[in-house]
């Protein structure tokens, strides 16, 4: 079974994890970690405790920042089957989590789901200007 693991300093992971709970109707096996919250206070107790629960599965770990504590204290658990991705955007997380369970994910996959999604990053001010432009 593959699992969805999103991890961040304060509460961005809690909102990833309702957006995409949201967007694809709960079908997904979704966690998060809010780091540095009243109910994330030591965060390596809390990252130990979820992968001594979840360590059998592969699990898609999506932190905030790669230089970020958050992200050095998941470091750790990277093996074939724990992916660490930082830097995460909605379209990246749906990309890799919709991937059919019965196909283990490899590196060439998600290192090319994260070109894809760096894609859906856009300075929409140009685009809209050069759109606007072309319909003239």
């Amino acid at each position: 079974m593959r699992r969805v693991l999103i991890v961040s300093h304060s509460n961005l992971a809690k909102g990833a994890m309702d957006t995409l709970n949201f967007i694809t109707a709960d079908s997904l096996a979704v966690d998060y970690i809010a780091a540095y919250t009243e109910t994330t206070e030591n965060l390596e107790e809390v990252v130990a405790s979820y992968f001594a629960t979840h360590g059998e599965n592969e699990i898609l770990i999506f932190s905030d920042m790669k230089n970020g504590s958050v992200n050095q204290k998941l470091m750790p658990y990277m093996t074939e089957k724990h992916h660490l991705i930082t830097g995460f955007n909605l379209p990246l997380v749906l990309a890799l989590a919709l991937y059919p369970q019965e196909q283990s994910l490899t590196s060439d996959m998600i290192k090319t789901a994260i070109a894809e999604a760096q894609q859906e990053m856009i300075y929409m001010n140009e685009l809209t200007v050069e759109e606007d432009e072309e319909d003239e």
